[in-house]
């Protein structure tokens, strides 16, 4: 087992298992269900604004408890420094959509609301200031997640 007890690998496991799961939800909400809605012919720009704002929302919480159970099971399975790495840039993220880019969209989703044209809001790059962080999120967790059953099956 290489210095491996069941805790350790117990708890590298769980951070494969979460990893993946997040990652797949990722790819699931930002990736596909997104981008998708605007496509509906009878949803109008401003509903699929506020559906994506609560779906996000949500999301959030969803996102925010798998990481706390993944730097649980990071923290009892004492990876290397790169998996500490790679848990740092997710959550680091995560934090930056939360506390800076979603309140601003979310500012944006209003205006557009209250009446004001999409093209007639000021330019900003905060969309893709979120998108940066979606696949920052996105590749961490892969490489978490396939980094740590190379880990495994090595051990």
């Amino acid at each position: 087992m290489d210095g491996y007890s069941k805790g350790r690998i117990f708890c590298a496991t769980a951070t494969i298992v979460l990893s993946l799961l997040w990652a797949g939800m990722l790819l699931g909400i930002s990736f596909l269900e997104t981008p998708v809605k605007f496509l509906a012919p009878t949803i109008t720009t401003a509903v699929a604004l506020d559906v994506g704002r609560t779906v996000f929302h949500y999301f959030f919480i969803v996102q925010a408890g798998i990481m706390l159970l993944l730097a649980f099971a990071v923290f009892f399975a004492r990876p290397s420094k790169v998996v500490w790495m790679l848990a740092g840039i997710v959550a680091a993220s995560l934090l930056v959509q939360n506390i800076w880019l979603l309140p601003v969209l979310d500012a944006r989703v209003t205006m557009v609301q209250s009446g004001i044209a999409i093209a007639d809001l000021p330019k900003t790059s905060v969309h893709n200031f979120y998108a940066i962080c979606e696949v920052l999120k996105l590749v961490g967790l892969f490489w978490l997640g396939i980094g740590g059953i190379n880990q495994l099956r090595r051990s």
